[in-house]
């Protein structure tokens, strides 16, 4: 299996406007995490072009809460290794760097984790889509993100996040693609 070269090498579904998203944005941050890997599409499109660290985070589990992508789940759930393998294998080049931390985890192992020891620029949530996952996301993200950086995430036309986030983050904002954007308060 050849290395990707670029993110669109990579399978996935994050496309043209949320890459060019974070193309916009990643220069200007010096910490993203990245909450959901799968096969590292998104996060190669981080560590490209963030200049300073990346930490990504997956359980390799899968997400029953993806309806018609539910064979992704069935995939993790058969193969969580081989799964972990070929997104390794993927970001290979910056793990290998230094610039990619992949800690395969929950996102509350991980927040736990994390919490007291980083603030990041930006948190990106691209896990389970259920309104209570994202919920429970953004209560446990939020207070990692700098004042004036951003939590942002995927899939903003799904009804369970569109729902979080109108709920929890009134303020929010298109970003590109289906991301959504809210920027912490100074």
């Amino acid at each position: 299996m050849n290395k990707p070269t670029c993110a669109q090498d990579i399978g996935g579904w994050f496309e043209g406007g949320s890459l060019s998203w974070v193309a916009e944005v990643a220069p200007k941050c010096q910490l993203v995490i990245e909450i959901g890997v799968w096969l590292g599409r998104s996060t190669y499109q981080w560590c490209e072009h963030c200049p300073g660290k990346v930490i990504a985070i997956d359980h390799f589990l899968g997400s029953e809460s993806h309806g018609e992508r539910n064979t992704t789940h069935k995939r993790a759930v058969a193969d969580r290794d081989g799964l972990i393998a070929e997104a390794k294998h993927n970001l290979s080049r910056w793990i290998d760097n230094g610039k990619l931390e992949l800690l395969e985890m929950s996102s509350a192992q991980a927040a736990l984790q994390l919490d007291g020891c980083v603030m990041a620029d930006l948190v990106y949530i691209d896990s389970d889509h259920s309104y209570e996952c994202v919920s429970e996301e953004i209560t446990r993200w939020l207070p990692l993100v700098k004042p004036g950086g951003i939590l942002a995430g995927h899939d903003r036309t799904w009804q369970g996040v569109k729902r979080a986030i109108d709920e929890l983050l009134p303020d929010w904002e298109n970003g590109g693609g289906c991301t959504w954007q809210y920027q912490h308060p100074k």
